[in-house]
């Protein structure tokens, strides 16, 4: 009997089906096909692929709206989240979350960097068409630039921590040893808190990921 060629409803591969076979699996994505239900499958899965894609455009939507991309957002997230449950083939759906993800976390990782990855695989047989490649940098750029300037804002405020501190353990007490009211020693001792203090301060904003 000549096998029939017809379209992987999932990847759009070719697929040989042979009509008196139960199943058959698409050499290209691996998956099972039942012979019978060819139809309604493929009348599922694009109905699943739509509704993925106005989740997509909604959270996008969200995303674009908001002053600050930094911080969680519990519409989007579960937007998102629906997106590629019903579609977890669209490279749109993992590029949106990879750039959402950096936006939870504060930071691009290596876990926005596999979902870019996984994203770029599956371009190979479905272009994005509403969060592309070029929207998720978009979003990393954007990103990366609130995460700078509250960098310059925290040294800022270590600049004037540093000063004001640095005229009380240091200042006050130079001028108190020249008066001859205090010890050498004491002053010594003075400068060596505000030291351990200010290099603790300084750790304590790279450790949490802060430039300084």
């Amino acid at each position: 009997m000549e096998l029939q060629v017809l379209e992987c409803p999932y990847c759009r591969g070719n697929v040989r089906m042979d009509p008196d076979h139960g199943s058959e699996v698409c050499a290209n994505c691996g998956k099972s096909i039942i012979v019978k239900e060819y139809g309604e499958m493929q009348s599922r899965i694009l109905e699943d692929r739509r509704s993925s894609y106005e989740k997509v455009v909604q959270a996008k939507n969200l995303l674009e709206a908001k002053r600050n991309p930094l911080g969680r957002d519990g519409r989007i997230r579960e937007l998102i989240d629906s997106a590629m449950a019903l579609d977890s083939g669209s490279p749109d759906g993992w590029y949106l979350n990879a750039a959402f993800t950096m936006c939870e976390s504060g930071r691009w990782d290596g876990t926005s960097d596999n979902m870019v990855s996984r994203a770029r695989e599956l371009e190979k047989n479905r272009k994005a068409k509403y969060f592309t490649y070029e929207d998720c940098m978009n979003v990393r750029k954007e990103a990366e630039q609130v995460t700078n300037r509250i960098g310059r804002g925290m040294s800022g405020v270590f600049a004037l921590v540093t000063v004001f501190f640095g005229l009380f353990f240091l200042g006050i007490p130079a001028i108190l040893y020249l008066a001859g009211i205090m010890p050498l020693f004491v002053v010594g001792i003075m400068a060596g808190m505000f030291a351990f203090m200010a290099i603790a301060v300084f750790f304590a904003l790279r450790v949490s990921r802060i430039e300084v």
